[in-house]
């Protein structure tokens, strides 16, 4: 059961579904630059007033979601030009930016507390570092949308083996 698809050569017959994907990496990828890089040049600006082990969690977070607003632009002007590769990438820079920003944090937590009188129980940095991440991550999470519209039914033709054939 092969099917023979033609790219698409204009954005007019691009599926509704890859051209909503692209629009949608595009908006998240400029809200997370919009809302990363301020807090990351101000924790820049604080980190001589505050030891480095203490910023270094909060500096790893939203520089991790500045590359993954910039990759989410990228991969939107890619997709918008017909490349087939920001499929795959757009699929797994959210899933091991969340890991990273959620490691970032724990590892933060854990330190953090042995400076204080009693350690900090485990689940309660596990609850505090996955909150952290649903708040400050949630450009990155919400990828997962048009990753999901990127994997339907409806884009497969268009990611499946292009033809040989050459339309007029």
């Amino acid at each position: 059961m092969s099917e023979k698809t033609v790219a698409p050569r204009t954005w007019a017959e691009l599926p509704a579904r890859k051209k909503a994907a692209v629009w949608i990496l595009l908006a998240l990828g400029a809200a997370g630059l919009l809302t990363a890089v301020p807090t990351f040049v101000f924790l820049l600006g604080m980190s001589g007033s505050v030891s480095p082990m203490t910023a270094l969690p909060a500096m790893t977070i939203y520089s991790v979601m500045i590359l993954a607003s910039l990759t989410d632009i990228v991969c939107a002007l890619s997709l918008r030009r017909g490349g087939r590769w920001p499929r795959l990438v757009v699929t797994l820079v959210p899933a091991v930016a969340l890991v990273l920003m959620f490691a970032a944090m724990v590892l933060g937590l854990i330190d953090s507390g042995r400076y204080t009188p009693h350690q900090l129980p485990f689940g309660t940095v596990l609850l505090s570092a996955a909150g952290t991440v649903l708040t400050q991550g949630v450009t990155v999470l919400l990828v997962f949308v048009p990753v999901g519209l990127l994997w339907s039914r409806a884009a497969r033709p268009y990611f499946g083996p292009r033809s040989t054939e050459s339309t007029p």
